[in-house]
């Protein structure tokens, strides 16, 4: 007895169609003139589906029961994938099923793998709904052969339990399934294609199930053409857009044996990112920041960013809206670089800059004091805030006074009254910040300047009046201001000298310092 091991490799002819049936003849011989020959069919084109793909891509499968079948690496017959039958419970069951058109007579067979609690747990395998055969139990991989007739047939594997215990593995596994001829058409399996954007590389492959042999793809009418996009005879749609618009087009798939698919697909090309503010408005420290940067273009939602992280330690923040928002913490000049960035990678920036002023502060914290019946004018003022600043009388204390303050802070009018007067101040700027100041003054009554006693008139009396009260202790002018004849702030006898220069020898005004013929104070 001897043994030969030897491997043959043919060329089959392109021309030849998918399910031929070839007859082979192999003659062998040996010494001795020993001769013999063996005559077999091989069926060019055979049908099989081993799961090599990964998954259940390759034919239209139908996934049922309570768990789908998944293919693993774990377990196999032969290369690298298997089925196996789904996580179940009691009372439940997994299945796959596909159904085809068979062209001739044959046998389907396959190997298949149960782990399970025997007699109630089953691996089972129908034909047009009818039980073919069951197995439980712990077998290991096993080829199985069922006659299947021409016409159209359901094949059905199920992994059922039943009420309550499991054992072993507690499922199935198939592999190396093969059909007899038969004819699956082809079926374009992509449901949609997805907006892109203007100018990024689009890369979308199509898919297809069923059919005999190689998938080849077409775009039926030409409509790629002047978009940028191709579809290979792969199935890929790839290129670099270069229109925005809606595109359409129809794909087509054929198979080995000239059966076909098609579908009609649009998508949107967006156009690109564009950010559409190029500026920000200056604010205040301290007071809320609230403003949402905008963009158009794009596909899909459109996520922001801060590129370079500058807003950290601001008190301010951008988020993936865009919406920049917090407390500024400190002032100064705030720069940074805004990111808006599509679904699919397209995005656009925007460097940034404003400014933080400081708080608000104002700057009075007394007021000249005033005189009944003379007219009052003081120019309020404040540091700090954002843009133009309006002013007002928080309580309207001022009513009544004869003294008002305008928007743009000037206190003025003609106090109507002697004695104390006082009024909260409050300021706000173009943010909404706000500060505000109690603000008092002492309305006096009329006086002449020079009066230094009172009289109603300035002659030597007043100088002496000031004299006395400059050397001996006398008592101060009543106001105080009138005896200031020239306006420095305060009463010594150089203000004696002016009434004495003014009564005898035609001197200015008191209060006249600069000889205008005006008081200056």
């Amino acid at each position: 007895t001897a043994q030969s091991d030897l491997q043959y490799q043919f060329d089959i002819d392109p021309a030849c169609p998918i399910n031929y049936l070839a007859a082979f003849k192999l003659d062998v011989t040996a010494d001795g003139g020993y001769t013999d020959s063996i005559f077999f069919d091989l069926m060019i084109g055979q049908q099989i589906e081993d799961f090599e793909s990964g998954g259940f891509a390759q034919y239209p499968w139908v996934q049922g029961g309570s768990a789908d079948w998944s293919t693993v690496t774990s377990d196999v017959y032969e290369g690298t994938y298997s089925a196996k039958s789904g996580n179940i419970t009691h009372n439940q069951n997994s299945s796959i099923e596909l159904s085809a058109e068979i062209l001739s007579g044959g046998d389907i067979s396959f190997y298949y793998k149960v782990s399970s609690e025997s007699g109630w747990d089953y691996l089972r395998f129908y034909i047009d709904g009818n039980e073919q055969e069951k197995w439980s139990g712990e077998d290991p991989w096993t080829q199985v052969s069922y006659s299947v007739t021409p016409g159209t047939h359901t094949f059905k594997w199920s992994y059922t339990k039943d009420g309550s215990q499991s054992d072993g593995s507690d499922c199935g596994w198939v592999d190396m399934i093969v059909f007899p001829p038969l004819r699956i058409a082809p079926e374009i399996t992509t449901a949609s294609l997805p907006d892109w954007t203007f100018g990024y590389l689009y890369s979308e492959q199509l898919e297809a199930t069923g059919g005999t042999g190689a998938h080849t793809w077409s775009d039926k009418f030409d409509d790629l053409n002047g978009t940028g996009l191709t579809l290979s005879s792969g199935g890929l749609l790839s290129g670099l857009p270069s229109v925005a618009g809606t595109i359409s087009f129809t794909a087509v798939v054929t198979d080995a044996s000239s059966e076909s698919d098609e579908k009609q697909f649009s998508f949107d090309i967006n156009p690109d990112v564009e950010i559409l503010d190029d500026s920000l408005p200056d604010w205040t420290q301290g007071r809320t920041y609230t403003q949402q940067l905008n963009a158009t273009g794009g596909t899909g939602s459109l996520a922001w960013s801060d590129v370079n992280s500058d807003l950290d330690a601001t008190g301010l923040s951008l988020s993936t809206d865009g919406l920049i928002s917090g407390v500024p913490s400190t002032n100064g000049l705030v720069q940074f670089t805004a990111r808006a960035a599509d679904d699919v990678g397209a995005d656009d920036t925007q460097a940034f800059e404003f400014v933080i002023n400081p708080s608000m502060e104002i700057v009075e914290d007394t007021l000249p004091d005033g005189i009944v019946g003379e007219e009052y004018s003081v120019q309020l003022t404040c540091s700090g805030g954002t843009g133009e600043k309006l002013w007002s009388d928080k309580y309207s204390s001022l009513d009544g006074s004869g003294l008002t303050i305008s928007e743009t802070g000037l206190l003025s009018g003609t106090p109507l009254d002697e004695g104390p007067e006082g009024f909260w101040a409050r300021v706000e700027d173009e943010t909404g910040s706000q500060v505000e100041q109690y603000l008092g003054m002492q309305i006096r009554g009329a006086y002449i300047c020079g009066d230094a006693n009172s009289d109603e008139a300035v002659n030597v009396s007043d100088a002496v009046a000031v004299i006395n009260y400059v050397f001996v202790g006398g008592n101060p002018p009543d106001p105080y201001e009138a005896g200031d004849v020239n306006c420095d702030e305060t009463v010594n006898v150089s203000d004696a000298v002016w009434i004495i220069n003014y009564v005898f020898i035609g001197g200015d005004n008191p209060c006249d310092t600069d000889g205008n013929g005006e008081p200056d104070c």
